[in-house]
C-alpha cells in the first residue's frame, strides 16, 4: 500500500509516492521508502515524517541549511561538495501529513559498518573515509555551519568495487549551528562523541566538530572513546592527528578543517600508505 502526496510547492508535474510502512525510526522523526516524480523520470526517496512540533521545526531547519549548501555548490562550483551531500527534493504534504524528502543515498551507516568490525576496522580503510568526512566539514565550516550531529549513525559510507569508487554522505543536517552560537541539543545516547563545550553551554566553532569527528574516527577504529585513546596498533601519523581532534580545550584542539585535511592528514596518509590507491573492501560474512 502507498500513499500519494501531492508536492504543495510551486512546482507542477511532481508526484511524490510514499509507503506507509516505517523503515527507521530517529530521534524527533521517522522515515519512509517512497518515490520522487518529475517530468516521467522517478528517482527512489526518503522521507522524513516529524513526530511533533519541535520536529517540525527541525525539517524546516534543515531544509533551510542544504538548501543554503547547494546554492554553493552551484554557485561555487563544489561538485565535491555535492557529492557528500543529501539531495533535498523539497517539501510534501497532503494536508495532514508532511514530509521532508531527500533522494535516497545507498550504503553503510558507520553504526552499522562497526557492528562488522566489533574490534575496529582496518586503518587503511577508515583513511579514506575520514577524508572524505573532513572535505565535507571543511566545506561547512567556510560557509559558517557547523554540523554539530557527526554521530555514528549519521555518517554514511559506501564503495564500488568494479568501478573503484568510494563514496561518504554526511545525513542529518538539523542540528546544523550557526559558528558562534551556542551548542544545540545534546543526544544523551552518544554522550561520549560531543565536546565538553557541549556540556557547558558554550559557543559552537569549528573545533567543536573536529572533536566529534574525531571520536568517530576512534570509534571506527576500535578506540577507548571514554578515554579518548586511539588504539596503539593505528599507525604514529594517524593516531596522533586524530588525538589532535580529541584534546578537551577547544583553544588547543585543531580547529581548522581544510588545514587538518590538506597539511596534516593527507601527508601523513601518503607517508604511512604512499600515493592513493585503490583498496579493495569486504564487509565479513
Amino acid at each position: 500500500m502507498e500513499i500519494v502526496v501531492p508536492n504543495d510547492g510551486p512546482r507542477t508535474g511532481v508526484v511524490f509516492r510514499v509507503s506507509n510502512e516505517i523503515i527507521a525510526t530517529g530521534d524527533w522523526c521517522d522515515l519512509y521508502n517512497g518515490t520522487y516524480e518529475s517530468d516521467g523520470t522517478i528517482r527512489p526517496a526518503i522521507f522524513k515524517r516529524a513526530r511533533d512540533g519541535e520536529g517540525l521545526d527541525r525539517l524546516s531547519h534543515e531544509r533551510k541549511v542544504l538548501n543554503t549548501f547547494w546554492e554553493a555548490v552551484k554557485d561555487q562550483n563544489w561538485p565535491f561538495f555535492g557529492h557528500t551531500l543529501p539531495k533535498h527534493f523539497g517539501r510534501a504534504g497532503d494536508g495532514d501529513l508532511e514530509f521532508h524528502v531527500l533522494e535516497k543515498c545507498e550504503g553503510y551507516t558507520v553504526e552499522t559498518l562497526k557492528s562488522y568490525f566489533p574490534s575496529g576496522l582496518p586503518p587503511v580503510q577508515v583513511a579514506w573515509m575520514l577524508t572524505r568526512f573532513l572535505t565535507t566539514l571543511a566545506a561547512a565550516h567556510q560557509l559558517g555551519w557547523a554540523h554539530c550531529s557527526s554521530l555514528p549513525q549519521h555518517l554514511l559510507v559506501r564503495w564500488d568495487n568494479v568501478k573503484q569508487h568510494r563514496f561518504a554522505t554526511v545525513l542529518d543536517w538539523a542540528s546544523a549551528t550557526k559558528i558562534g552560537d551556542k551548542f544545540p541539543e545534546i543526544n544523551p545516547r552518544y554522550s561520549l562523541f560531543y565536546p565538553p563545550e557541549a556540556w557547558s553551554g558554550g559557543e559552537v566553532t569549528a573545533a567543536s566538530d573536529l572533536f566529534m569527528f574525531g571520536q568517530v574516527a576512534n570509534y571506527l577504529l576500535g578506540g577507548d572513546l571514554k578515554n579518548r585513546k586511539v588504539p596503539e596498533s593505528v599507525p604514529r601519523q594517524l593516531r596522533g592527528i586524530i588525538h589532535s581532534c580529541l584534546i578537551p580545550s577547544a583553544l588547543r584542539r585543531s580547529s581548522d578543517a581544510s588545514d587538518l585535511l590538506l597539511n596534516h592528514l593527507r601527508p601523513a596518509l601518503a607517508e604511512i600508505w604512499g600515493s592513493p590507491k585503490y583498496v579493495d573492501f569486504q564487509i565479513p560474512q
